[in-house]
């Protein structure tokens, strides 16, 4: 511990006000313990299903507690503990060999694949760096992060909408790892993804970021604060300065101005934004019996804010959102609640099961003023102190510096993850017990809205603030089927042609489903690849939560428009943008590099229709494949049985039985083969579809008795042929691997 933290501890000791003791709600579980790793300090914890077997694991990162000039003195390796699911937890001896002085790990699918990915923020002296990951543990050094900073806090998120994440980081200071009040740190750095995990200065491609000093942070985070479904960034700060001096080191509010601008918001905006280690956010004024009648906007628990130095009136604050200013509210805070501690981190759960964002505080022990303490939300009007002591009251559980929450025994409770930052003290697993009622809130879906138009046939985009409670927001909150192997990340379902009441009314079979791909903060969006071609559709987003808890938004009808020709779009049914052509349908446009079939092909205009143009012409080709004419393309299945193709072995075991008997085969194997085709096209159950397409197999195998050049059945041929290549294209779709 500081020396320089002394007096006012002793001062604190002076005036905190008797504590009573009361049962906790989480305790450690003599089965479920980290591995010992006393000589190691940790100032992050993150937790993330890093190998994607449905289970969260657990990331610290270490650095030395010392005031020692640059060097490897600070140097600890970081840990990986494996969940082994929900029996314990077994350290990885292979991703963080070496020893560096990260203090920050932060996870996010970075290049696209899926997969969770791992960056690593620096301090003094070391390098950050990206670590990819190939979603079954494995990981791989990814492309440099070439910034210089001394960072104190990393935050994901897609900030410029390409679809890939971002990051924002905090220059901590010059003041090492104690950091310290006057500390002039830097400017927040703003670093732009390139889709591969690539990342360069926005700053060095033409963005305006405010080079604003912000000192002694180790909290960053995207927020949507304004609700125009952007990310903004809140950065605060430990350190302090008059209020009138602009350039001194504070908390800072920069709000997106759309495009690659970002301005400051003046201090009114983030009213005594100093001596602050962190913010949490969660909408406090939201009526769970009437969701979306608030005001849906993002407000903010600050964590010994405002004062000075030597301040005893350093508590904690709510800040309230009005419009994207935010406003201290004293009253949502009064004695026992605001105690005067030293909370370090601030995490939202719903521990009573009301619908309200609960806060579990951590920091450090002042007695009689407990490391821990957990608050209610009552009302949406105050915070009430429910438990004073609600994790137990060790001597080894005595300085909170990281705090993170999820169900890691799979009981449907919230556990804790405690990172200690004190040197000796060890991180802590802390599971929730019969004080900590099972989850039976189910998710929190703010504020939402369609992008654009939705036009018959086109893409569509739509963005939903969606959580359960907790923040930062994971993969592993949500539903893990089990027998898709695949998180439910919250998800659009929608059905054309249908009222309110018939959608209402449909199974979850006869909707289609949208899953939605997160974007920072609590913000999510779907991509629709392609609308119906129908006069309207109905939508609503979901979202189900680890515990099975879910929740809709009440469903929304929308009216789909024809594409508009001439409006320099292509887009639903059009093949070109032609204001010259009366539908933008039937396109004839030749030499301009497209292959607009069918007005367009291989007769009439050569030079864009060819074999190998990614069209297949009905009338000369089989494939659009690199073959002779694309003719005999030996593909399977294609809907073509190519037996006269240059298959030696199939030539000579086919040719003679070909000629007589195949076709009686045909016809007979066809026909039976077709009406089951046809009964089993009216039902949309799994049971059905898998015993049409069994059925349709074994008649293959048994009455055709024929092979394609590459040795495939030949019951792609034939009237049924489209039916079982789209179900064999539903069936690809159903396989995908979402982003994380």
């Amino acid at each position: 511990m500081s020396r320089s933290r002394v007096p006012l501890l002793l001062a604190l000791l002076l005036i905190a006000p008797s504590a009573a003791q009361a049962a906790p709600a989480w305790e450690p579980d003599a089965n479920l313990q980290l591995p010992d790793a006393v000589q190691l300090q940790s100032h992050h914890v993150q937790l993330a299903d890093l190998n994607h077997d449905g289970h969260a694991d657990i990331l610290f990162a270490n650095s030395a507690l010392t005031d020692t000039p640059t060097g490897n003195g600070k140097n600890q390796p970081n840990q990986l503990l494996w969940n082994d699911g929900n029996t314990g937890f077994t350290p990885d001896m292979v991703v963080f060999t070496d020893p560096d002085d990260v203090t920050v790990l932060r996870t996010g699918d970075l290049d696209g694949d899926g997969n969770l990915d791992v960056v690593g923020g620096a301090t003094w002296g070391g390098n950050s760096y990206i670590l990819m990951g190939d979603g079954v543990g494995g990981f791989s050094p990814g492309p440099a992060l070439g910034t210089t900073a001394r960072v104190g806090d990393i935050d994901l998120g897609d900030v410029d909408g390409d679809g890939d994440l971002d990051l924002v980081l905090t220059d901590f200071g010059t003041k090492q790892v104690l950091g310290g009040f006057d500390d002039p740190g830097g400017p927040i750095e703003l670093w732009l993804n390139q889709g591969d995990g690539t990342m360069v200065n926005a700053v060095d491609q033409g963005w305006t970021v405010p080079g604003l000093l912000v000192g002694w942070s180790n909290d960053v985070s995207f927020v949507d604060i304004d609700n125009d479904f952007d990310l903004d960034i809140l950065v605060m700060s430990r350190g302090g300065g008059a209020d009138d001096i602009v350039d001194f080191p504070r908390g800072r509010l920069y709000i997106n101005e759309g495009g690659d601008t970002f301005s400051y918001s003046d201090m009114d905006a983030l009213p005594q934004a100093k001596y602050c280690p962190g913010a949490a956010y969660n909408d406090f004024n939201r009526d769970p019996q009437n969701p979306w009648d608030g005001d849906l906007q993002l407000d903010f628990f600050t964590l010994q804010l405002g004062g000075s130095v030597m301040d005893l009136a350093r508590r904690n604050r709510v800040l309230t959102n009005s419009g994207g200013t935010l406003m201290t509210a004293p009253g949502f805070l009064t004695a026992p609640a605001d105690a005067v501690g030293l909370d370090m981190v601030a995490a939202f759960l719903d521990h009573n099961n009301d619908g309200r964002p609960d806060v579990l505080l951590g920091g450090q022990q002042v007695n009689p003023v407990n490391a821990a303490r957990l608050l209610y939300l009552e009302d949406g009007t105050h915070f009430d102190l429910e438990v004073e002591d609600p994790l137990p009251l060790d001597t080894d559980l005595i300085d909170i510096f990281d705090m993170q929450l999820a169900d890691v025994n799979g009981d449907n409770k919230v556990d804790v993850i405690v990172a200690q930052q004190g040197q000796g003290l060890l991180n802590q697993l802390l599971i929730a017990n019969d004080a900590t009622p099972a989850d039976t809130s189910p998710p929190v879906i703010g504020h939402y809205e369609i992008i654009g138009e939705a036009v018959k046939g086109g893409t569509l985009s739509l963005r939903a603030r969606v959580n359960d409670y907790k923040n930062p927001v994971a993969l592993h909150d949500w539903w893990w089927d089990d027998v898709e192997g695949d998180y439910w990340e919250p998800w659009v379902e929608y059905a054309a042609d249908v009222t309110i009441p018939e959608f209402l009314a449909l199974d979850d079979a006869d909707k289609v489903r949208q899953y939605t791909e997160w974007y920072g903060e609590y913000m999510w969006i779907a991509n629709i690849v392609k609308l119906p071609i129908a006069e309207t559709f109905v939508y609503r987003f979901c979202a189900r939560d680890r515990a099975g808890n879910q929740a809709c938004t009440d469903p929304v009808a929308v009216d789909l428009i024809d594409p508009t020709c001439g409006d320099g779009k292509v887009e639903g049914l059009e093949e070109c943008d032609d204001p010259n052509d009366p539908t933008c349908i039937d396109c004839f446009q030749c030499g301009n590099g497209i292959c607009s079939y069918p007005s367009e092909n291989n007769d009439n205009c050569s030079e864009d229709c060819f074999c190998g143009d990614g069209v297949v012409d009905e009338n000369a080709e089989e494939c659009d494949e690199d073959s002779v004419e694309c003719v005999n393309c030996m593909i399977c299945p294609d809907g073509n049985c190519d037996t006269d193709s240059n298959s030696d072995s199939n030539t000579d075991s086919n040719t003679d039985s070909n000629t007589d008997s195949n076709s009686d085969s045909n016809t007979d194997s066809n026909s039976d083969s077709n009406s089951a085709t046809d009964s089993n096209s009216d039902s949309n159950s799994d049971s059905n579809t898998d015993s049409a397409s069994a059925s349709a197999t074994d008649s293959a195998t048994d009455s055709l008795g024929e092979l394609d050049d590459d040795g495939c059945g030949c019951q792609a041929r034939g009237p049924q042929a489209p039916v079982w290549s789209a179900l064999a294209l539903l069936g690809l779709l159903g396989l995908r691997r979402r982003r994380r």
